[in-house]
């Protein structure tokens, strides 16, 4: 549900008739800073106790070809055989994997309870700084970044339940393929500009 300006709206007072259309239909409005840079997802089993980072993921948004057209939810993504992304450096991995790991420790002792299951960290590598951001945070997969991980999954799932369930994450050693894989959606003819937009909206 992103608009970016400059590239949705010609100018800022296209931007504020937008706004002011969101608030008459009861709508919120957030505005931010636009970052430009590479984003990625990390997803982390955890059973509150111990932490088991997934493969990184990078999904791709545009509705068009050569990264044109609206943003959608994600059209695909790509995952490479060494579990990183080209433009990561071994310390930024370690960054968003920790930074995964403190949420949900804020998240257990807030609310007093372990919390067991799937963090899905969304994060950006800024172009211009270099410096790493958080998107947003969801208690679940990514979609479509778990078709990349699950397939590259070499213990049988359950098992990974049972030990999130058992709280024996730690004892269980999950191993991922070196493969590299793309995932590409393909969408009926009438998933058009107009259909995305209402979605969006």
């Amino acid at each position: 549900g992103v608009k970016l300006s400059k590239e949705h709206f010609e100018n800022d007072l296209e931007g504020l008739i937008y706004s002011k259309e969101c608030l008459k239909n009861n709508t919120g409005i957030i505005i931010e800073e636009t970052i430009k840079g590479n984003e990625y997802s990390l997803m982390t089993y955890t059973d509150g106790n111990s932490f088991s980072h997934m493969p990184l993921v990078q999904d791709f948004k545009r509705l068009e070809e050569n990264n044109k057209g609206p943003n959608t939810g994600s059209m695909g993504c790509i995952s490479y055989s060494n579990h990183s992304m080209p433009f990561l450096t071994e310390n930024n991995l370690n960054e968003s994997q920790k930074v995964n790991e403190k949420i949900i420790n804020l998240l257990q002792q807030k609310y007093n309870t372990k919390y067991k299951g799937i963090l899905y960290g969304s994060f950006i590598k800024c172009s211009l700084t270099g410096d790493i951001k958080i998107i947003e945070f969801n208690c679940r997969y990514g979609d479509p970044e778990c078709i990349n991980t699950l397939s590259l999954l070499e213990n049988r799932l359950s098992d990974v339940y049972k030990a999130i369930v058992n709280e024996s994450l730690n004892k269980l050693q999950i191993k991922y393929s070196n493969e590299n894989i793309v995932t590409k959606y393909l969408v009926p003819l009438n998933y058009s500009k107009k259909n995305i937009d209402s979605k969006l909206d």
